[in-house]
C-alpha cells in the first residue's frame, strides 16, 4: 500500500520541485519509523533492510522522484509541439545563464552537491548517480566557439557558481 498510494501521492504533490536526497530522507523518516513499528522491528534496524527487493521493497522517494523527472524530461524533449520547443529553449537559456561552452544535455560539468534552484539543472546533476544519461540529436548541439579551456573546467565548481554572474562577456 505504501509504494502504491503514499509514494505516488508525495511524488505528485512535489512534481514541480526538485527535492534533495537529504530532504526526501527527512520526509520519509516518519513513514520508516511507523513501518518498523507496525512490523515489530527494532527502530535501530538499518533502513536498507526495508528497501531491499527480497524482503519489504520499501521504495525511496528520492529515487522515484529522480526517475519520474528523468522520464518527464525525456518525454518533453521528444515532444514536437510547444512543450518540447519550450523545454529546448529553457535548456539553451540554462547554458547561457551558466556560461557553459557545451550544450548542457551532452556535457553537464556539475556534480550532485550543487543546488541550482532549477529543476533541469538539479536533475542533470544527479543523473550520473543513477547511471542515467541523455543521447541528443546533433542538431541540438550548441557549442560555443573560441577560447582554449572553458572556465567551468578550470575553476572549482563552487567558486564558479558563486562568481559566474560577475563574468563580463
Amino acid at each position: 500500500m505504501f509504494n502504491a498510494v503514499i509514494i505516488p501521492q508525495l511524488e505528485y504533490c512535489s512534481q514541480l520541485v526538485f527535492l534533495s536526497e537529504n530532504l526526501c530522507s527527512r520526509l520519509m523518516a516518519p513513514f520508516r519509523k511507523l513501518f518498523k513499528y507496525k512490523l515489530n522491528l527494532n527502530q535501530c534496524i538499518p533502513n536498507a533492510i526495508l528497501s531491499t527487493n527480497l524482503i519489504y521493497n520499501f521504495h525511496s522517494l528520492y529515487e522515484v522522484k529522480v526517475h519520474s523527472m528523468f522520464t518527464n524530461l525525456v518525454c518533453l524533449l521528444n515532444d514536437p509541439n510547444l512543450a518540447g520547443l519550450t523545454t529546448k529553449i529553457r535548456i539553451r537559456q540554462l547554458q547561457t545563464h551558466l556560461h557553459l561552452a557545451q550544450y548542457p544535455l551532452t556535457d553537464w560539468p556539475f556534480k550532485s552537491s550543487s543546488q541550482f534552484k532549477d529543476n533541469i539543472a538539479d536533475l542533470l546533476s544527479v543523473l550520473p548517480q543513477f547511471n542515467l544519461s541523455l543521447e541528443c540529436d546533433s542538431s541540438w548541439s550548441n557549442t560555443i566557439q573560441g577560447g582554449v579551456h572553458p572556465l567551468v573546467q578550470i575553476l572549482p565548481h563552487q567558486l564558479y557558481l558563486k562568481s559566474f554572474s560577475s563574468f563580463k562577456f
